[in-house]
């Protein structure tokens, strides 16, 4: 089928250019969501079609559902390759700054001593708390009163 062979490579094609998005600015992580709820979204799909009929036909209904877990295990696989470049950045960052054979203990930025380990490193994040005061309601200060009268 002509159609669905278009769509496969549109899935393809638009997770390729979300994953180059993760990789220029982590907020392109965000795209990754789109493939979570387009994968809930057939998931759902499928299974009201098998529940609405009206015959009790449970291989029908096994049927639908694996089809519902591999939708939601291919959409999930998508979405981790849109987010798998944001991953690598942090652990090539952690791997060059922090491991002690590429500097001395000295040497190592503030941000390797706040991560306890690689697995919770997030160079980004600690721009973002550090240098750009970004956080969960860190904008509301007082010296932006203004900002909120407008």
């Amino acid at each position: 089928n002509t159609n669905s062979r278009l769509v496969s490579y549109f899935w393809i094609l638009s997770t390729l250019v979300w994953a180059l998005a993760s990789y220029v600015r982590s907020n392109g992580t965000f795209s990754s969501i789109w493939w979570m709820l387009i994968g809930i979204g057939q998931c759902c799909s499928y299974m009201y079609t098998a529940i609405s009929a009206k015959r009790d036909d449970k291989g029908r209904i096994r049927a639908m559902t694996v089809k519902c877990a591999t939708i939601l295990c291919c959409h999930g696989i998508l979405a981790l390759a849109v987010a798998a470049p944001v991953f690598y950045h942090d652990k090539r960052g952690y791997r060059f700054h922090c491991m002690e054979s590429n500097s001395s203990v000295f040497n190592k930025p503030e941000w390797c001593t706040q991560a306890e380990d690689s697995t919770k490193f997030s160079l980004y994040a600690h721009v973002q708390r550090k240098h750009w005061n970004v956080g969960l309601l860190r904008y509301y200060e007082l010296k932006q009163m203004p900002n909120f009268i407008l």
